[in-house]
């Protein structure tokens, strides 16, 4: 009986450790991370803290004072990012304070939040009454919160299988016959003259895919430098409104999830389907779309990067991604998979050539590095497992690309990247030079000629569906709300 009181009072601390947080992100990201994913990891961390709570107890020798330190340690684990990230994005002083803190902000957020429950602890230690009752709170409050998130995601399953109920009994039947359409945007992949600046030679890869029938454009330029904001700048068609530095992730992934592009497709009677080869595709695509295509591994990682283990990237990543394109190349097949709907849109996703670094340049072992911070993003001993990473990506997607150009009914196939890389922070090209290649019907490719990454798809659907949409002037390019200089084509002296 006494044993059982005490599991039953360290229930709450024991929720907490192992699966509130991977139960919340499961429930806001259904059904793109798998439930069985999810059991997987609960186990994970119920192990880790079964030994974790062996040695507190053997410290502290006392059930409250060990449920205390718990708390406090996956309280910190847990919470130092989604904090960091309140105080980053809350209101102007705190985002100044944010600035002030950056190069040390998990040290000082961990070094804050421990002296107050150190100070805590000291007072609550005179006071064991006390800590028993706060230990006690603290433990209904997770249960009951842990209930709740189960709630939640029980809604959030019956919700889902009702709209996908209703997709398949109410179908929007096409107003026409349309081509399907086939959108791969190779994150981060260069263009000719970014690929130069890296020591690469695109050209033969541009020659391949005007073989295949695709009209490219070597010196396409992105509207954005960073995915978060290139994505939902290109799925509606324009530039974000005002400072995008001052645009929340909640407002960026809002523009994204339910954009016009998809939303005009869908009213055509397209079926559209997403893929993703990581968890980036969760906060960017409406999970209306997305695909399972992720395994515990991935899920894992996903996670782990939303805990302070985010400011120990570089080992998470070269961990879990050691030279392993597998996700990749599920990806991609994807788009080959048989079409249970006429007409389809397909949208993959692929974190490639961006860093991980799958692909062996065969004088590196540093396959699984994740470049963060900005010393590592421009350093220059990555730029031969960054040519790695085109040279596989490349050579992975050409026979996927074949394929689908072999179709009977000739589809339209969007090839891009979002943004370039960083390795030349003060040039454009290496910034803002973005893949960009089109397989669309010879009729309108000389319309085609001098076609701007911001108008891809104010190009498609006034070709396609006969609109009308005016273009946009592609004369700028964005970082940090302010423009390069067109003439110099350097960026200011704070991108360094």
């Amino acid at each position: 009986m006494k044993l059982f009181r005490f599991w039953l009072e360290s229930l709450g601390v024991g929720i907490l450790a192992a699966c509130l947080l991977p139960l919340d992100f499961y429930q806001k990201n259904y059904p793109q991370i798998p439930g069985q994913d999810i059991i997987f990891i609960v186990g994970a961390f119920a192990l880790i803290h079964a030994l974790v709570w062996l040695i507190l107890r053997f410290i502290f020798r006392n059930s409250d004072r060990t449920c205390l330190a718990a708390y406090t340690l996956w309280g910190a684990f847990w919470f130092s990012r989604p904090v960091l990230s309140f105080i980053r994005h809350s209101c102007a002083w705190t985002q100044a304070l944010y600035d002030l803190i950056r190069p040390y902000r998990y040290a000082v957020v961990l070094g804050v939040f421990i002296s107050v429950v150190l100070a805590a602890y000291l007072w609550l230690r005179k006071h064991p009454a006390v800590l028993k009752t706060t230990v006690k709170v603290l433990n209904v409050a997770i249960v009951i919160e842990f209930f709740l998130l189960l709630g939640q995601t029980g809604h959030k399953v019956h919700e889902y299988a009702q709209l996908a109920r209703h997709q398949q009994e109410q179908p929007v039947q096409p107003d026409g016959d349309y081509p399907n359409i086939y959108h791969i945007l190779l994150d981060a992949h260069p263009n000719l003259e970014g690929a130069r600046l890296l020591g690469y030679d695109l050209q033969p890869f541009y020659d391949d895919l005007n073989k295949l029938g695709f009209i490219t454009f070597p010196t396409s330029r992105s509207n954005y430098c960073a995915t978060h904001w290139s994505v939902p700048s290109m799925l509606t068609m324009d530039y974000l409104p005002g400072d995008e530095t001052k645009l929340k992730d909640s407002t960026l992934y809002g523009l994204s999830q339910n954009n016009p592009v998809f939303n005009t497709l869908i009213q055509h009677g397209y079926h559209v389907q997403c893929a993703t080869s990581h968890a980036i595709g969760i906060s960017l695509y409406s999970s209306r779309y997305l695909q399972q295509i992720h395994n515990p591994r991935e899920s894992l990682v996903f996670i782990l990067r939303q805990t302070v283990l985010i400011n120990f990237n570089h080992a998470i990543l070269h961990v879990f991604y050691t030279q392993d394109p597998t996700s990749y190349r599920t990806c991609l097949e994807r788009l080959l998979s048989p079409l249970d709907h006429q007409p389809m849109y397909r949208y993959a996703h692929i974190l490639c050539p961006h860093p991980p670094f799958v692909f062996s340049d065969n004088a590196s072992a540093t396959y699984g590095l994740m470049v963060q911070d900005h010393t590592t993003n421009t350093d220059a001993k990555l730029i031969p497992q960054i040519r790695a990473n085109i040279a596989g990506i490349d050579a992975m997607v050409l026979p996927i690309l074949k394929q689908l150009t072999q179709q009977p009914n000739p589809p339209i196939i969007i090839l891009h990247s979002d943004h370039g890389f960083q390795q030349f922070p003060n040039n454009v090209d290496s910034l803002f030079g973005n893949l960009l290649a089109l397989y669309i019907p010879d009729t309108w490719k000389s319309d085609a000629k001098d076609l701007k990454f911001i108008n891809i798809y104010r190009f498609i659907l006034n070709h396609l569906f006969n609109e009308h949409r005016p273009y946009s002037e592609q004369n700028r390019q964005i970082i940090r709300g302010k423009n390069f200089d067109p003439v110099s084509n350097q960026a200011p002296d704070w991108v360094l």
